[in-house]
């Protein structure tokens, strides 16, 4: 059917306002298509009038600005709805979902993470609000990441601008704090303090081991182990180095041995310490238990040197002429100097018999 209006009823209207509504009529009257659309005007119960647009049985009331009707109104909807992430420039977002776009998202692309906190960004957890790791960038220009508890700053690993080229770990985040650990692009590794492991090795020590065969006849000993005698390898022995028939002993008050023994004993190149002690012992027909012990010395030039105690391990000999295992695994002291002598000695505390001994000691050094 063809548009038609059913023109209101005009009272009490100058020439002018007569005109005006004639001109509305007709404009609205040009925005609808020749279809079955109509324009109708309908009395309300106060008695004034409403406009009525008619769109394929969808009434349209009071209709106030520009309305257009289109048979293609569905494809025009899809049309725009298919347009809406291009026109709102999120044309390649492909994961907008609210399930999957605040749980485990993916990023492409460089990401900018912007804060209102100066120089930081901080990235925490919801179990524990307080810690946080900070990407931490002064206005100097060094960059690092700090690890926070709470309003502490515990550690801080990063660079500094002024020397980017070296790896830093220290306690705060300042820049200027005292590192604890450096590395420079060179490989140059610097640790304040002592590296150690569970074993007393690490990774790239330099390690050595020495080993000493000893035969020890008829050693005196003594109630008192202090004043026992220590017996060790001296240097006359020329025809058999297992020969160990010197002693030291505190007779005079303390341990001395003579300068002339110092210059052939073992004598250790670089600071190093002991990592290991292990051997085998055996009484030569002899069942006193035996011990064991490391000392060192640090000599001076013609000057016999004062004994430091290392390490002692006290032996159960079951039976005379059998095996047993020399392994101390405590230390009084494990550090050596360059230059440090290392003297293996046995005694007994048998002040009543002499005893003799044989068996083999190896050493392990390691470097500090």
């Amino acid at each position: 059917m063809a548009n038609k209006i059913s023109p209101p009823y005009l009272t009490n209207l100058d020439l002018n306002s007569i005109n005006d509504a004639i001109i509305d009529v007709y404009r609205h009257l040009n925005r609808i298509s020749d279809s079955a659309d109509e324009v109708t005007f309908v009395k309300t119960e106060d008695g004034s009038k409403k406009l009525v647009l008619n769109n394929h049985g969808k009434k349209y009331v009071e209709a106030t600005d520009t309305v257009k009707f289109d048979s293609d109104t569905k494809a025009k909807k899809d049309e725009h709805k298919n347009k809406v992430k291009e026109k709102l420039s999120l044309d390649k977002i492909t994961n907008e979902s609210k399930s999957t776009m605040f749980t485990n998202p993916s990023f492409t692309g460089a990401t900018t993470i912007a804060t209102n906190i100066a120089n930081e960004t901080r990235i925490g957890s919801t179990n524990q609000a307080d810690n946080h790791l900070v990407v931490y960038a002064p206005l100097d220009n060094s960059g690092m990441l700090v690890f926070r508890d709470s309003v502490y700053d515990r550690w801080a690993i990063g660079y500094r601008h002024a020397s980017n080229n070296t790896l830093r770990i220290n306690p705060s985040k300042t820049v200027a704090s005292a590192d604890v650990f450096s590395l420079t692009d060179a490989g140059n590794l610097s640790v304040d303090g002592t590296i150690t492991s569970s074993n007393g090795v690490c990774s790239g020590d330099t390690i050595a081991w020495n080993s000493w065969e000893f035969n020890i006849f008829r050693a005196t000993g003594n109630g008192t182990a202090a004043s026992a005698r220590r017996y060790y390898r001296d240097v006359d022995d020329t025809d058999d180095y297992r020969l160990w028939d010197a002693y030291f002993d505190n007779t005079t008050g303390s341990y001395v041995v003579s300068t002339a023994n110092l210059a052939g004993l073992f004598v250790v190149p670089e600071a190093c310490k002991i990592g290991a002690v292990y051997g085998q012992i055996a009484g030569d027909s002899s069942t006193e238990n035996p011990t064991v012990e490391i000392w060192k010395v640090t000599p001076s030039d013609a000057s016999g040197g004062t004994p430091v105690i290392m390490a002692t391990d006290t032996i159960t000999i079951g039976s005379a002429d059998s095996n047993y295992e020399i392994n101390p695994t405590s230390f009084t002291d494990n550090t050596l100097a360059a230059g440090d002598v290392v003297i293996p000695a046995v005694m007994h505390g048998n002040a009543g018999a002499v005893q003799s001994y044989y068996g083999n000691l190896t050493v392990k050094f390691v470097k500090q």
